[in-house]
């Protein structure tokens, strides 16, 4: 998904009839397969988003910022960006790190779809660990062939309010979902293995069963109790209307 747009969001430029044919697609490896991407580039860098505006946009239709997990689909995803053409501009992945300082902030790096990937593309001088947290893919085509050379599509860190391109990436929720039922059966295991976790569990649940079972034992006598009562009457009534005939 590309957008050229003027100031007024109007959009415009020779690729026009490509945008508007991608403004309802997402890009798929052969077409169709999982994951797909969502590329979004302004020409304008006042329509650019922050970090978090992004990430945002992203999640309304059920995405996240785009996280590279090999340098194969890195490979992929400058081809994407190459064939559309886009303007100079560098684009928003989802790739950060708290704000505590750390003179070696590398590590504390995590991808914000929860990917364990350890693959990076930094460039040389990156990460900075100063005061910028957010990681953006560098994108300058307009740039020296040099600079183009060893810097194009390497990851540098941003300040998270910076204006930015980004890159939205669409994975299979069954994976959200394994990971779910793992968490949810580790700590079941965890509960029922725990001797005392099981004693307070009794503890706690046995007076309100006997409760339940007493009231149901209750009612259930007390309906027997006046059905036989009312057959008895019924009997007793029929005995004295053909006495009394």
């Amino acid at each position: 998904y590309v957008q050229f747009t003027d100031k007024k969001g109007f959009i415009y430029g020779s690729q026009c009839f490509l945008v508007m044919w991608f403004a309802d697609h997402r890009i798929c490896r052969r077409g169709t397969e999982k994951p797909c991407y969502k590329i979004t580039s302004f020409q304008d860098s006042r329509l650019r988003a922050s970090f978090e505006a992004a990430r945002q946009k992203c999640r309304e239709d059920d995405g996240e910022l785009l996280s590279i997990e090999t340098e194969n689909e890195q490979r992929l995803v400058e081809r994407f960006v190459q064939e559309l053409r886009a303007s100079d501009g560098d684009f928003w992945i989802g790739l950060r790190r708290s704000s505590q300082y750390n003179a070696d902030c590398s590590s504390q790096y995590y991808w914000l779809d929860y990917s364990q990937a350890t693959f990076r593309n930094w460039l040389v001088t990156e990460p900075s660990c100063g005061l910028d947290q957010c990681v953006a893919l560098f994108y300058r085509p307009s740039s020296s062939s040099g600079q183009k050379e060893h810097n194009m599509f390497k990851w540098t860190d941003y300040n998270c309010n910076s204006k930015n391109n980004f890159i939205c990436k669409y994975s299979d929720g069954r994976l959200l979902l394994v990971l779910m039922l793992a968490v949810t059966l580790r700590y079941l295991i965890v509960s029922i293995s725990d001797d005392t976790n099981i004693y307070y569990i009794l503890l706690a649940t046995l007076p309100v069963m006997l409760l339940l079972i007493l009231v149901v034992s209750g009612v259930f006598c007390f309906r027997v109790m006046s059905r036989r009562y009312v057959m008895d009457c019924k009997h007793f009534y029929h005995f004295l209307v053909c006495y009394s005939l």
